[in-house]
């Protein structure tokens, strides 16, 4: 990646991360520049996305209050129309002549009350359809607004979508056994290898929610194999073995070859995690437990610590 900055660029969080993602800014030197970028205007534009997600966030809630308080007195039709009217309201303000921020949370809100809009078309007519039905059909509407808008949070809309749909097909539908239980982990791991593929296109955050969600699958059927019934996994050890190989590739990418300390955090808490799970287990007095995962959280953050002063 060649990093030909003119001179006059304004210094922002964003080019620091990216000279730094393309070596021209020594590992060390990478706090201090974030910094120098941090000034007023920066913390003005984080104060703007702050209120418009705010924003965003109210006036979902509010529809969904609406909902919830006038429902028995609203005919049926008049509730589908008028989440539908919004959903297309939604749609169409996103295409006007809006900062890029307002049109993505636009286009966000339209996505998630399309789920709405089911939710309310399957309480009305009652249509029997099983539940991780309609979250693959929320998801399948929602596809092309995520792929055409390039939005890392209509990705994460629809990577929770499409996993809690997949997550009720497994436990409700026979055929389903046949899948194990790692497929959780697939979504996600593909979420992170695109990050890693483009780092300087997509947002630290999206990489990092990826990485948390894989690990987080990981832990949980780790913790399984470990102290749980392991014997009611479709592969056993899997989730063992997952965890510990991408800890071992979190390590290698993110400590060997580019410094992240957020992402590390993640491993070690996940390591921790089960850890702890096995203490708990295994040992019968609970004041060497307590001790035992004392030591191990202040073994955790010192190493941490370590780990920021050395970058």
């Amino acid at each position: 990646m060649n990093e030909d900055v003119p001179p006059d660029t304004p210094l922002t969080p964003g080019l620091v991360h990216r000279l730094w993602l393309a070596g021209a800014l020594p590992p060390g030197r990478y706090a201090e520049a974030l910094d120098m970028a941090r000034n007023d205007a920066a913390w003005t534009v984080w104060g703007r996305r702050l209120v418009l997600a705010l924003a965003v966030g109210q006036m979902l809630a509010g529809v969904v209050f609406f909902f919830a308080y006038n429902w028995a007195d609203l005919p049926g039709l008049v509730k589908i129309a008028l989440v539908l009217g919004l959903v297309v309201a939604c749609a169409l303000a996103s295409r006007l002549r809006l900062p890029a921020l307002a049109q993505g949370a636009l286009l966000f809100a339209a996505a998630l009350l399309v789920g709405v809009v089911w939710a309310v078309f399957g309480q009305h007519y009652q249509t029997g359809a099983d539940f991780w039905g309609l979250f693959a059909l929320w998801a399948a509407l929602i596809l092309p607004w995520t792929l055409t808008a390039n939005s890392p949070l209509l990705w994460v809309l629809w990577l929770v979508v499409t996993e809690t749909g997949l997550g009720l097909f497994m436990d409700t539908q026979p055929a389903a056994d046949r899948l194990p239980e790692i497929t959780f982990a697939a979504l996600p791991a593909l979420a992170l290898l695109a990050f890693e593929a483009r780092p300087e296109r997509i947002p630290r955050w999206f990489g990092l929610t990826a990485l948390a969600a894989v690990l987080a699958v990981m832990v949980t059927l780790s913790v399984i194999d470990l102290v749980g019934d392991r014997a009611g996994l479709s592969i056993p050890w899997a989730g063992t073995v997952g965890l510990l190989m991408v800890l071992a590739l979190t390590v290698l990418r993110f400590w060997k070859q580019r410094r992240d300390l957020g992402a590390l955090s993640l491993a070690v808490g996940a390591a921790c995690v089960v850890v702890v799970a096995v203490i708990v287990d295994v040992v019968e007095f609970w004041m060497l437990s307590a001790f035992l995962i004392a030591a191990l959280f202040a073994a955790a953050v010192s190493g941490l610590n370590a780990c920021r002063v050395r970058s």
